[in-house]
């Protein structure tokens, strides 16, 4: 019937002590004693058993790292040193992205000491901590440990943008990959062919990380397929951008070929001739007929002849004079 005050010392900083008190002839009788109180139970003669439980977990070292690739971290730790009077329970990995603030959670629910987390970005740095859970809820965080995944490649880069074109030129604009997939860029490989061709040559500043390109040279009123990759500082090299094609401006038309007298009479000339090697257009709309004749300084044109045909015959002209003829072609 007398009260009894309890006083306890705790060895170590992170445990908390539960205190049990119980009389000899009520052997599960146990009552929890925190801090300093009083017991009123009757005690009778004899000794009052007591245990002490330390319920805390000591601290937990940071997590280790046994393999990393460019997507995936393989996680180990060690268990804690100790883990007060009740049995470890489980481990919690909690991780984010480094330039993130909240934490997620993966509940092991075992007692393993490992987790192989995937399905990670490239070339970034991830941060993570272990808990370890005993029996009566107690809890130890490990220190934060911070690892980055490998460097790959760059993702496929967009399509590239055509900025100006005339008949001979054609400018070009290229993006960025939207991930490097490393520290940083080295240089974009811009690659140019005839669409009916199938070798790709490099042009322009290609081979450097600039972003505009002037393939010049090219022929009127052709297509032409343009593509890029891109190669980080890991030396890793992206896919190629989808194709770009691009058909450069029409111009004029070259000659009509082989034009010749193909007969005459003394008041007749027939011509004839080829089409131009090149209509750099749709098509041929028309040729034109110009002549001179003998007292004449400056050709005039004489007639003009549908583009489906490549002959005609000049009439009316005075015997036994000179005369003088070219042709010239118009396209669509």
């Amino acid at each position: 019937g007398y009260p009894m005050t309890i006083t306890y010392r705790r060895q170590n900083t992170h445990d908390s002590i539960l205190l049990e008190v119980r009389r000899d002839a009520d052997p599960d009788g146990f009552q929890e004693i925190s801090g300093t109180t009083v017991w009123s139970d009757t005690v009778q003669q004899g000794t009052i058993p007591m245990r002490v439980y330390a319920t805390g977990v000591s601290t937990v070292d940071a997590p280790q790292a046994f393999a990393i690739t460019s997507t995936s971290i393989a996680l180990q730790w060690s268990p804690p040193e100790r883990w007060g009077s009740f049995s470890l329970q489980k481990y919690t990995l909690h991780y984010k992205h480094s330039s993130e603030v909240d934490w997620s959670i993966v509940d092991t629910n075992n007692l393993g000491t490992g987790y192989l987390q995937g399905g990670l970005l490239p070339w970034e740095v991830y941060d993570y901590m272990v808990s370890a859970h005993n029996g009566s809820g107690g809890v130890s965080t490990s220190p934060v440990a911070s690892f980055r995944t490998l460097a790959a490649a760059p993702t496929q880069p967009d399509v590239l943008e055509v900025t100006s074109k005339t008949h001979i030129t054609i400018n070009v604009r290229l993006s960025p990959p939207e991930r490097t997939n490393a520290a940083s860029m080295s240089y974009y490989t811009v690659l140019f062919k005839p669409s009916q061709a199938n070798v790709w040559s490099p042009f322009g500043n290609s081979g450097t990380l600039a972003f505009d390109h002037e393939k010049a040279g090219l022929l009127p009123y052709e297509w032409y397929d343009f593509k890029y990759n891109a190669t980080n500082s890991a030396g890793y090299t992206s896919s190629y951008s989808p194709i770009l094609t691009v058909q450069t401006l029409p111009w004029h038309p070259t000659q009509p070929r082989s034009f010749a007298i193909s007969a005459f009479t003394s008041t007749t000339v027939s011509l004839v001739w080829q089409p131009p090697e090149r209509i750099n257009g749709d098509s041929v709309d028309y040729y034109s007929i110009f002549y001179k004749g003998p007292e004449a300084t400056l050709m005039t044109l004489l007639s003009t002849i549908p583009g489906d045909q490549t002959a005609s015959t000049i009439t009316s002209l005075d015997p036994y004079e000179s005369y003088s003829f070219t042709i010239s072609t118009t396209n669509t």
